[in-house]
């Protein structure tokens, strides 16, 4: 079958979340089938050069079996698929380390959260499992970090979304409390509040794609909060409002 041809528009369109889940999927299809259509995509994302320089250490298939045992390579090809998915993960935690590690003036709050964001897959999380005093006490510990009370009963029953884990994250210069969700098909989803300067001014509610990723911020007091992943556009409003109301 002829893969479907696409324009600069189009490729666009995606990196800005404009296609419908169907479109994305037949898109994405045609990108893991074409090396030429997934060079067209990068140069047209301006985080690109990023993630080229991130995922180019990532060792070749070829450069995985070398490392293997030929025994191992010739019983077990499921290993070195395993290893190979290892390695990209380590990549794109480089990657991630980078952008939270770059100067504020280069990347905002709300932009750096989108890009770390942007490199989780259901994979990322699926085997997240933790016992209710283990949420308590990474809910204590963002508490601590963030100098304001978090706690899981402030972000339980949201339509759609389970609770997984709650992290504390340090970009160049500001301290931010990842609490991860999985949505109802597994896809990754986050609410981030970050420990502002105290100069910012407050802001309303806003829908925006930020590096390709669906997002919902808004900033009070001396704190802002996002919630950012790809889950349906009435999941992410629906959260949002439940929290906005909380928070």
């Amino acid at each position: 079958m002829t893969a479907p041809s696409y324009s600069d528009q189009q490729l666009k369109s995606y990196l800005d979340g404009s296609f419908s889940e169907e479109e994305a999927l037949v898109f994405e299809d045609a990108l893991s089938r074409s090396p030429e259509l997934e060079q067209r995509l990068l140069a047209l994302e301006p985080l690109s050069p990023l993630a080229c320089e991130a995922f180019a250490a990532v060792p070749s298939d070829e450069r995985l079996r070398g490392l293997l045992p030929s025994e191992a390579t010739q019983k077990s090809p499921r290993r070195v698929a395993q290893l190979s998915l290892v390695a990209c993960l380590a990549g794109a935690i480089g990657f991630a380390l980078a952008v939270f590690m770059a100067p504020s003036n280069d990347l905002g709050w709300r932009e750096q959260i989108a890009v770390y964001q942007a490199l989780y897959v259901p994979g990322t999380i699926a085997s997240i499992e933790h016992s209710e005093s283990d949420l308590d006490l990474q809910f204590v510990r963002g508490s601590n970090a963030l100098g304001r009370e978090v706690r899981p009963d402030m972000v339980l029953g949201l339509d759609g979304f389970e609770l997984r884990r709650a992290q504390v994250l340090q970009s160049a210069q500001q301290k931010i409390v990842q609490i991860v969700f999985a949505g109802p098909e597994g896809e990754p989803f986050a609410f981030c509040i970050v420990a502002l300067d105290g100069t910012a001014q407050s802001t309303d509610l806003e829908f925006e794609q930020l590096a390709g990723v669906p997002t919902a911020h808004w900033v009070e007091g001396d704190y802002g909060y996002m919630l950012v992943g790809r889950v349906a556009p009435h999941l992410m409003r629906n959260a949002a409002q439940t929290l906005r109301a909380t928070f």
